[in-house]
């Protein structure tokens, strides 16, 4: 056990900054009223759909991606999988309460409309960042893959297609179905389906650069 703890505690540790990081995302993406990646507006449409605080909705869509892992690839479950499903949308609901960013939507009458759009790129950019960062850690802290991408990689394996292109054939649909339900799809729709990819992407080059949990350690580092 002592072994285990001394082993694994940075990985969680890990995760357990996550959570309020991508907290913090999911208000950037709803208070800009700009648009926003697949998933959140997916979340977005169901929460205005069902009238449920988005935090519940986050963890009801994770939860059902969760069951159609463990009978199609359960062998990339792991404590990481059941914390991204459960206290992911905790703090969502966690940092919508507490709404310590300004909601631009609700200031739009009072702001000068350059500035207004000026905010809301600002908004949807911070929010690329700060989840490329937490998204890119999560993936270094390797334990376990999140619901969703857990299912869209066994969709590639069986189809042969490639991940990305799955990837963006899911976030097509999730943007559908979002939008439909009452999700907001603008121009942060289209920077973050075109940036949030490389923002994760170079964080995660410098995880593997830094390498403070030794995950690389018998790997080359390019």
């Amino acid at each position: 056990m002592k072994n285990w703890l001394r082993n694994n505690y940075k990985n969680y540790i890990c995760l357990f900054v996550v959570f309020p990081l991508l907290g913090i995302v999911s208000i950037l993406f709803n208070n800009a009223n700009f648009g926003s990646d697949a998933i959140f507006c997916l979340n977005q449409g169901v929460s205005v759909a069902l009238k449920l605080p988005l935090g519940v909705v986050n963890i009801m869509l994770n939860c059902l991606f969760f069951i159609i892992m463990i009978f199609f690839n359960r062998k990339a479950i792991g404590v990481g999988t059941i914390l991204m499903m459960v206290l992911l949308g905790v703090f969502i609901d966690l940092m919508m309460m507490v709404n310590f960013i300004p909601d631009l939507g609700k200031l739009k009458d009072t702001l000068e409309p350059i500035l207004y759009v000026v905010l809301q790129v600002a908004y949807v950019l911070t929010a690329l960042v700060i989840g490329g960062f937490a998204i890119s850690l999560y993936i270094y802290a390797n334990r376990g893959v999140s619901p969703f991408e857990g299912v869209l990689i066994r969709v590639s394996e069986v189809t042969r297609i490639p991940f990305w292109a799955c990837k963006i054939i899911n976030d097509i649909i999730f943007y559908i179905i979002g939008f439909v339900l009452g999700g907001t799809i603008g121009i942060g729709s289209i920077i973050a389906a075109i940036l949030y990819g490389p923002s994760i992407s170079i964080f995660g080059k410098m995880w593997k650069k830094i390498d403070f949990l030794g995950e690389y350690k018998n790997e080359e580092i390019k």
